[in-house]
C-alpha cells in the first residue's frame, strides 16, 4: 500500500467533523420529538378538565411535528383529539377545518388507525356531551367529507361501515329521506353486474338489510318489509353475526305483530333475544318483554323462561 493510500484511509478529519455535527443535530431532534411527546401526553391528561388548555398543547404538537416534515406518529392522534375537543367547545368551523386536515393524512397511517379515529369523532358528535348541538348542515357537511376521503383513500370497508353508523344516525334522528339514499347507495355497492345480490358480501348485506328493515319500521312501510325480510334468512344461511341479526329478528317479530301472526312473532322474538344475548347487547332484556308478549297473545302453553338463556333474567 502507498503512503498516500494509507494517508487517505487513515485521514478522517473531515468524516469526523460531519459525524460530530450530526449528532448534535440528531440530539436535537430528539429533544424536538420529546417535547412533541410531552406536549400531547400533557394534553391528554387535562382534556376531561381543561379543554382550551388541552387543544393548546394539541395544537403545538401539530405545528411542532408539521416542522419536522412528513412524520405524523403524533399529529394524526392530536387532530383526532382537537376535532372532538373543537366540537364540544362549539367551534364548529375549527372542527371542520381540523377534521378535513386529519382526514388528508388518513393515507398515511394504518386503516385500524385511521378507522378508529373516525369512529372516535362520529361518536363524539352523534351524542355531545355538553353544549349546544351543531345544526344539520354542519353534521351533514362532516359526514360528506369523510365519504369523500375514505373513497380516495380506497378504504372500501371503512366507508362502508362508516355510512353504515351514520345511516343509524340519520334514522335516530328521524332523517329517513337520508337514510334511504345511503340504502340505495349500500346496496349498490353489494351488487353484482347483473344487479344481483353478491353472495360473497353476505355480511355487508345483512347490514344494509338491517338499516333498511329500522327504516321500514320507522316509516310503516310494512310492504316493503315483507318484500326485503325473506332476503335476510337466506342470507342468513352463510352468514350470521349475532349484532346484526338481534336487530333483524327483533324487527321481523314487529312484522309478524302488525300482522296479527303471534306464533310466528314469538319465534322472531325469541330468535332475536337470542342473538342478541349471544352478542351481548343488552337489548336481550328488552326482547325478551316481547317473546313473553307474543307467547300470551299466542295462547301458548310454553313458557319462555324454561330456557336456559332466559332464565337469567
Amino acid at each position: 500500500m502507498s503512503d498516500e493510500e494509507e494517508y487517505d484511509y487513515g485521514s478522517d478529519a473531515e468524516e469526523y467533523n460531519y459525524s460530530d455535527e450530526d449528532a448534535e443535530g440528531g440530539e436535537g431532534g430528539d429533544d424536538d420529538r420529546i417535547e412533541i411527546e410531552n406536549a400531547f401526553y400533557e394534553g391528554d391528561d387535562c382534556r376531561a378538565d381543561d379543554p382550551r388548555k388541552a387543544c393548546e398543547l394539541f395544537e403545538k404538537v401539530v405545528e411542532l411535528e408539521q416542522a419536522r416534515g412528513d412524520e405524523i406518529k403524533w399529529r394524526f392522534k392530536a387532530l383526532e383529539h382537537l376535532v372532538v375537543l373543537k366540537f364540544r367547545l362549539g367551534d364548529f368551523d375549527a372542527t371542520l377545518r381540523r377534521y378535513e386536515e386529519m382526514l388528508a393524512h388518513a393515507p398515511n397511517v394504518t386503516r385500524n388507525e385511521c378507522g378508529d379515529s373516525v369512529n372516535a369523532v362520529f361518536d363524539a358528535i352523534s351524542a355531545p356531551a355538553t353544549g349546544a348541538a351543531p345544526d344539520a348542515a354542519k353534521l351533514a357537511k362532516m359526514y360528506e367529507i369523510t365519504f369523500a376521503a375514505l373513497k380516495s383513500a380506497n378504504n372500501e370497508r371503512l366507508w362502508f361501515n362508516t355510512n353504515v353508523k351514520v345511516g343509524k344516525i340519520y334514522l335516530g334522528s328521524g332523517d329517513f329521506s337520508r337514510v334511504g339514499r345511503i340504502v340505495a347507495e349500500l346496496k349498490a355497492s353489494c351488487v353484482l353486474p347483473d344487479g344481483s345480490d353478491d353472495p360473497a358480501k353476505g355480511t355487508s348485506l345483512l347490514e344494509v338489510y338491517a338499516l333498511e328493515i329500522q327504516l321500514c319500521t320507522a316509516t310503516g312501510d310494512n310492504r316493503r318489509m315483507k318484500k326485503i325480510y325473506p332476503k335476510t334468512l337466506n342470507l342468513d344461511a352463510a352468514v350470521a353475526d349475532p349484532r346484526i341479526m338481534g336487530v333483524i329478528r327483533e324487527e321481523g317479530g314487529k312484522m309478524h305483530m302488525g300482522d296479527g301472526a303471534w306464533d310466528d312473532a314469538y319465534n322472531e322474538f325469541y330468535a332475536g333475544f337470542r342473538a342478541y344475548q349471544e352478542a351481548g347487547n343488552t337489548r336481550a332484556k328488552d326482547c325478551l318483554k316481547y317473546v313473553v308478549l307474543a307467547n300470551m297473545l299466542a295462547l301458548s302453553d310454553i313458557n319462555p323462561f324454561d330456557a336456559r338463556e332466559a332464565k337469567a333474567y
